[in-house]
């Protein structure tokens, strides 16, 4: 049986990392990560991987939150696949950028997946900065000023938007109202993966 993917897209500060881990949490046999994370995990905190050793030399990268050559997110995302333990998988934040989609492809080929939908989460500007503002840091070494903000909505409409707008030639987008309250966001999440 093919492995069956949903992959969470949505800006910085959008919540689309909570909604995936919540809506993961409510529903039986679902697996979910995030690139960024599991990219951090292997290069900075020695997550075992047979990618470790090209990895830890994007460490700094990682740290400041910048980006590390296109092959890498495609390895580790692959790794992930293989990984679960369950045949659906929330995927949240990949791939974010046109020059990944070839080897995002390849390896949906390679592991017998089956993208179902992209959930784009929507989020104003404004609502998106005052929660990456109002977060929790996640990297030591990145002050998440005004400065900050702008260049990652920036690097959204300039990237990640294109992208999904690529990748919506070939899969279903359920867009969700990321405006609301995490767990109602969570819970339309949640309800559509288990009517697909």
């Amino acid at each position: 049986m093919a492995v069956e993917l949903f992959l969470v897209h949505g800006k910085p500060g959008s919540g689309k990392s909570t909604a995936s881990k919540l809506a993961a949490e409510q529903l039986e046999n679902v697996y979910n990560f995030s690139i960024g994370e599991e990219l951090r995990a292997r290069a900075l905190h020695d997550k075992p991987s047979r990618h470790s050793d090209e990895l830890k030399q994007y460490a700094e990268q990682l740290r400041q939150a910048l980006p590390v050559p296109s092959h890498l997110p495609g390895l580790v995302f692959e790794e992930c696949i293989e990984s679960s333990p369950h045949q659906t998988v929330i995927v949240d934040g990949y791939p974010q950028y046109a020059d990944r989609l070839p080897g995002f492809t390849e390896t949906i080929e390679r592991v017998g997946g089956k993208v179902l939908a992209i959930c784009l989460i929507e989020v104003s500007d404004e609502t998106a900065a005052e929660r990456i503002a109002g977060r929790a840091r996640r990297t030591t070494l990145v002050a998440e000023d005004e400065v900050y903000i702008t260049k990652r909505l920036d690097g959204y409409r300039k990237n990640a938007l294109p992208t999904i707008e690529a990748m919506s030639q070939d899969y279903l987008v359920h867009v969700i109202n990321g405006e609301a309250d995490q767990q109602e966001v969570s819970n339309e999440l949640a309800t559509f993966i288990s009517n697909r």
